[in-house]
């Protein structure tokens, strides 16, 4: 699985930073981004086979920028990690094509089984 590239969007910087140490064990390339919005900027410059996003976050919603995405990334595998129970987050997200939908506290062997059923 050496050859998948990850794009986590994390606002929490722990959640994100501890994420990340864990996936570069499995996966090639583990990218990050802060929010929405350089989440977009990131994934539309580096072209990840995933992009993990929570939904609650500054400048730009997971959500939005999961439509954002689509218009030129439209075949990127993306999985949703959210504190959020709505279920219109969960109806809207797959509408639009999310693969994966977890819930925190993250279970993240569940996670990377997810990634490597996907890709």
């Amino acid at each position: 699985m050496k050859d998948i590239s990850v794009l986590i969007v994390e606002d929490d910087p722990a959640v994100a930073s501890a994420l990340e140490l864990r996936l570069k064990r499995t996966f090639r390339r583990v990218l990050s981004a802060p929010d929405g919005l350089k989440g977009l900027e990131t994934a539309v410059a580096e072209k990840p086979d995933v992009i993990l996003t929570d939904l609650r976050m500054p400048h730009m919603e997971g959500l939005a920028m999961i439509e954002e995405i689509r218009k030129t990334l439209p075949d990127v595998h993306v999985i949703v990690l959210t504190a959020s129970s709505d279920r219109f987050d969960r109806n809207k997200a797959e509408e639009l094509g999310v693969e994966g939908y977890f819930t925190k506290p993250l279970m993240v062997n569940e996670l990377i089984a997810k990634i490597q059923e996907m890709v």
